[in-house]
């Protein structure tokens, strides 16, 4: 028996070795061949772009010699031209320069080029069996291909893209009933695959002789720790007779833990399997105004304050009855009739067979953090005096109207300063408060209001965005803003200068705030308490 545990042993990590080492010998083959096709796809695309540079430019024209003659396949209008200084030129179009890049490629490296067609006018063209199959497979919609290939003892990479019907290839094959966008042939980049397959077997060596060690390693450590688990085992069952010690200890424990959770500053709740309430502490019953014996037997659903989505509780019971702990937080309802936010932790407590038994949920009261940070992030993005929305806040609101068609009006109020300078500052206050409630009350419900600062303010008009509508909105707040104001028993006067852009299609609308803003100025030196609208131009 004590043998064939270490056989075991040393035949499972023999087992994990070999599949690491199969897992390791995959990764090495596709890291191979993605070399492989990143080579040949640059290649590709450095053809490509030749191809279209010279397709854009009508195909350009080379000096006739003995290395270049015309291209006895290209049947256009001047082909062949002589120059003012009487050189005779040919048009190299960009099937006829591919070829030419092949031979070079050839000369200079162990790339293989070759650029074929199901409809051929150069038999030079002509595709082998496997570029036969790629250009039909293109045909039918599929993209690029690429394959080793071990053939006569020589590995080969193959990879092959079609290429396209573009506008400017129009030009030259047009007769053949090509259309835009159709296949018209490919392009196929060949090499020796060999250099890399030679790397990646020595990087597999390395790799098989690691894992070899690996599992050598593993097997006398396993063979080490299995010893040490025996020797342990039997000093455990010495150990045997120590049980109802610590099972005493255990439950002294227990009856603490009883007593934390009657004085525990936190509310506690402990449930059966399926939820009814068995036990509840006297926090429990100060917060919600339950007692204990209206609690038990209930579910934690009297507390529900009905502003959680069922989505919400689903959620809840799917994670604690995978056996999982839940955190989050619930907006509950006291007996009173009171909400209040509950910070909670929900954890099953597993029997002896596994299953659960019981859910423990440990819940604080966080009203009061949390209507705090309710009002900070009012205060984020909200004036401080007027409450309404402020330059952050507007930002954001207009960003969103980048696709809409919308007016912007920016509204100043003139003499304020005045009021401001003579009745003192809490009475300036007074004014932007009362300011702010003409200004809601004036505008429509679709419209959007921000005060900028100091005296400025701005209004988004998202409905009814006619020239003749935002006029009309315009003069609304224009009689609005110059009625009189109580000050504390002073009688003040103002009015407002207001001008107005309209989006028309403008993506920008950083340029539409300062359109308006420009607007407005036009209104102030016009002699004030009026609108303009912004020119476009």
């Amino acid at each position: 028996m004590k043998i064939a545990t270490y056989l075991l042993a040393v035949l499972f990590w023999g087992v994990i070795a070999a599949a690491s080492f199969m897992w390791s010998k995959h990764l090495t083959n596709e890291k191979l061949f993605n070399q492989a096709v990143d080579r040949a796809e640059f290649v590709f695309k450095m053809v490509e772009a030749t191809r279209l540079w010279n397709a854009r430019h009508g195909g350009v024209y080379a000096v006739m010699n003995e290395d270049m003659q015309p291209n006895p396949y290209l049947h256009i209008k001047n082909r062949d031209i002589n120059s003012t200084n009487g050189l005779e030129l040919t048009m190299i179009n960009p099937a006829y320069m591919t070829r030419q890049l092949v031979d070079v490629v050839r000369e200079l490296s162990d790339l293989r080029l070759h650029i074929t067609s199901l409809k051929l006018l150069n038999p030079a063209n002509t595709p082998d069996e496997w570029e036969r199959r790629q250009l039909e497979r293109f045909n039918a919609g599929s993209g690029a291909s690429s394959e080793f290939i071990n053939k006569d003892a020589k590995n080969t990479f193959r990879y092959m893209a079609p290429l396209k019907v573009n506008e400017p290839c129009l030009k030259c094959h047009s007769h053949q009933g090509y259309r835009l966008g159709d296949i018209r042939g490919g392009l196929s980049v060949s090499f020796d695959a060999k250099p890399l397959v030679d790397a990646e077997q020595k990087q597999l060596d390395v790799v098989a002789l690691l894992h070899l060690l690996a599992w050598i390693v593993a097997s006398v450590l396993s063979v080490f720790i299995v010893h040490i688990i025996r020797r342990n085992i039997a000093e455990l069952e010495k150990q045997k007779a120590s049980v109802e010690e610590i099972v005493e200890e255990r439950t002294k424990d227990i009856k603490k833990l009883s007593y934390a959770m009657e004085s525990s500053p936190a509310s506690v709740v402990i449930t059966d399997a399926q939820g009814v309430i068995e036990y509840v502490n006297d926090k429990f019953s100060e917060i919600t105004g339950y007692t204990k014996d209206e609690a038990r037997g209930k579910t934690p659903a009297l507390l529900h304050s009905g502003k959680m989505s069922k989505e919400f509780y689903e959620k809840l019971w799917s994670t604690i009855l995978s056996k999982k702990e839940w955190r989050g937080e619930i907006l509950n309802r006291t007996k009173g009739g009171k909400e209040y936010w509950e910070s909670v932790r929900i954890s099953p407590i597993l029997g002896d067979d596994g299953e659960i038994s019981n859910f423990v949920a440990i819940k604080e009261d966080i009203t009061k953090a949390k209507l705090e940070e309710e009002q900070n992030r009012f205060l984020a993005r909200h004036d401080a005096l007027t409450t309404l929305p402020n330059r952050q806040y507007f930002f954001e609101t207009l960003e969103q109207c980048s696709s809409k068609n919308i007016a912007l009006l920016y509204l100043d109020l003139d003499g304020f300063k005045q009021v401001n300078d003579t009745l003192g500052h809490n009475a300036g206050d007074t004014l932007l408060l009362e300011v702010a409630k003409r200004l809601k009350s004036t505008i429509r419900s679709s419209d959007f209001v921000a005060r900028l600062g100091g005296d400025e303010f701005v209004i988004i008009a998202k409905s009814g965005v006619s020239k003749e509508g935002v006029s009309h909105l315009a003069t609304k707040l224009l009689d609005s803003i110059s009625k009189p104001y109580d000050l504390d028993g002073n009688i003040a006067h103002i009015s407002v200068s207001i001008g107005i852009a309209f989006s028309e299609g403008r993506s920008d609308l950083s340029q539409l705030l300062e359109c308006a803003d420009s607007a407005m100025y036009k209104a102030k030196e016009a002699g004030r308490g009026r609108f303009v609208v912004c020119d476009k131009e």
